[in-house]
């Protein structure tokens, strides 16, 4: 074992503010506020069926309106059962003019507003091609998500100020609050308001402008993600009515979603209706993690203004604080502290962890390196007796993982190998960690309900070949490869897509198995097997089906290269009992769509 480095001390000031908010007199009259890098946002809608279009081959059509405006612009993924794609342009502007909305001119008041306006000229020509001679009169129309704090000032008192812009543009704007029952608004954060903009081709033009300009002149005081979609939990069951199949549960409570839902929805024939019902929870306990992250990494993990750091902090649920390294350091202390229950659908430990080192490390490099602080009195859970459990993580996930003595009354884990290897053995650790702060199993799974099974007649429906055992008799079937994710994938970030064999396990690890979403402590494994017909339904557009049924179901799942004489493959599902009813009814539903 290696002793540790000393850290030295960073005296950098990230909090100076001095000097902001300053204002001064331009020549032509226009005051001229100056705020130190202000955020200009924008969140425009754009229907699922013509992302394509905006987004083009390749990327072609997006990045040259990045080029063009030097705008950053995200396009975020589909939520279930949402019929819009939110695209969200920003740029930072450092001197921002007082400007009036009462003016003709559509010259663009920054990189953003360019950015808006071109995407919205993009999506209004896709929508054109999309249904050419069906509307003659050239109406259109725009959708943008705006923060509470902005709608106020869009609307004025008493709506001065949207009755002006609709009186100027001749254009229909209109600002509701969130609806849950539309399928449209289902993207809005809470504090969102959609405004919805109609009318003429050129009066929607000038109505977004008008619109926008009067955001570009109050920065919103709420957090909004750059980096993520807004985390929307997901649905732990869906079940299939009775009069697509026998085989499965029935479950009386719950609202209606489309396998057409589903972003690969393209490639699925069948429209069928299934029913979703909500996890219920249990009780709780708090689990603390400390992360060492070198002086030069923090800023990555902050971000401007904290925009980083406070996104992580929602999209895993985690407090998640910043302690300044002390004289000698070179490393800065961050304090992860989750509220973590047997029954939730996700570890907050476990997300915030690995959203973590997605910042700490540079995923250009080949070998990373994460280094967390246990308590000595808790390390043992990790090491197992006679070091059995880390000797497992190390097989498993092929991650050096060295013990030492840290500072007090903490020894330092530090986890070092390829990015997928150091993200395998951080969430196993984790774990580990949470199963001692649990302390309770949560019982065996033979208790409930084993997912439902066919018989071995044929191929036409999925062959169920293993059965639930209890947790502590399961078999380890699989590994996990998590994978560094891509910059545009923050929500979730693709939880953990899987390696493509499968290959037998023992119980090194004890109760603690492959992670997924949902009852953690209460895993197992089912076979499915996929008809040759059916793998590419499955599958789905650059696997669009199968991380789907990964998302929505909340299960380990994994489909093997290998084939059978028959050509068909073996999908491999994990989780809770809940988790894998929903992953195979999702099966089900693709299978018997071809």
């Amino acid at each position: 074992m290696s002793d540790r480095k000393k850290r030295k001390s960073n005296h950098n000031n990230n909090d100076n503010n001095d000097n902001k908010n300053q204002r001064r007199r331009l020549p032509n009259g226009h005051t001229e506020t100056t705020n130190k890098d202000d955020l200009v946002i924008y969140r425009i809608l754009c229907p699922v069926g013509i992302i394509g279009g905006v987004i083009g081959k390749a990327g072609k059509v997006i990045n040259a309106i990045r080029d063009t405006t030097k705008a950053k612009i995200k396009v975020f993924d589909q939520l279930p059962g949402c019929t819009q794609r939110v695209i969200t342009i920003y740029s930072s502007v450092k001197e921002k003019l007082d400007v009036t909305t009462e003016t003709e001119t559509t010259e663009p008041l920054c990189c953003a507003q360019d950015a808006l306006l071109r995407v919205h000229d993009t999506i209004a020509s896709c929508v054109d091609s999309s249904s050419a001679g069906e509307n003659k009169k050239k109406n259109g129309e725009c959708r943008l998500l705006v923060p509470s704090s902005q709608a106020s000032g869009l609307i004025g008192k008493a709506g001065s100020v949207i009755k002006s812009i609709r009186r100027r543009t001749k254009a229909s704007v209109e600002v509701d609050s969130k609806d849950a029952s539309d399928p449209s608004h289902a993207c809005a954060l809470d504090f969102d308001n959609v405004v919805l903009i109609s009318g003429e081709t050129e009066s929607v033009k000038k109505a977004l402008y008008a619109v926008s300009a009067t955001m570009y002149k109050t920065n919103p005081r709420e957090q909004i993600p750059l980096d993520s979609t807004p985390v929307q939990e997901s649905p732990s069951t869906v079940v299939i009515p009775s009069e697509i199949s026998s085989y499965v549960y029935h479950d009386h409570r719950a609202s209606f979603v489309n396998a057409s839902d589903l972003q690969g929805y393209a490639e699925t024939t069948a429209n069928i209706p299934m029913r979703v019902t909500s996890p219920v929870s249990s009780g709780s306990k708090e689990l603390v993690l400390k992360v060492l992250c070198p002086v030069s990494s923090i800023g990555r993990v902050i971000g401007k203004e904290g925009s980083t750091i406070n996104g992580m902090r929602d999209a895993s649920g985690s407090r998640i604080e910043v302690n300044k390294p002390k004289h000698g350091d070179d490393e800065f202390v961050i304090l992860v502290t989750a509220t973590e229950s047997p029954d939730d659908m996700k570890s907050m430990a476990v997300e915030a962890i690995l959203l973590l080192q997605e910042k700490i490390n540079d995923e250009d490099e080949e070998t990373v390196k994460m280094q967390l602080l246990v308590p000595s009195k808790v390390v043992g859970c990790v090491i197992g007796k006679s070091g059995s459990v880390i000797t497992q993580i190390r097989k498993r996930t092929n991650a050096s993982i060295r013990i030492s003595k840290g500072n007090n009354s903490d020894d330092l884990v530090e986890v070092s190998g390829e990015v997928s290897s150091v993200r395998d053995a951080l969430i196993q650790i984790v774990l580990r960690l949470r199963e001692d702060v649990l302390g309770d199993r949560g019982g065996s799974v033979s208790a409930r309900n084993p997912p439902a099974r066919s018989d071995h007649s044929g191929f036409t429906l999925p062959l169920f070949v293993s059965s639930v055992p209890d947790f502590d008799q399961r078999r380890e079937t699989g590994e996990i490869s998590l994978g560094m994710v891509s910059s545009d994938r923050f929500y979730g970030y693709e939880s953990f897509p899987v390696r493509s064999h499968i290959e037998p396990r023992d119980h090194g690890l004890g109760s603690v198995g492959p992670y997924s979403y949902g009852g953690l402590y209460q895993s197992s494994a089912l076979e499915i097997l996929v008809p040759a017909n059916a793998v590419s339904k499955v599958i789905g557009k650059e696997g669009g089906n199968l991380e789907n049924i990964r998302r929505i179901s909340g299960a380990m799942v994994e489909v093997s290269d290998s084939k059978t004489s028959h050509g068909d493959r073996i999908a491999l599902v994990s989780g809770t009992p809940e988790q894998m009813r929903s992953a195979e009814n999702l099966f089900q539903a693709f299978i018997m769509s071809t």
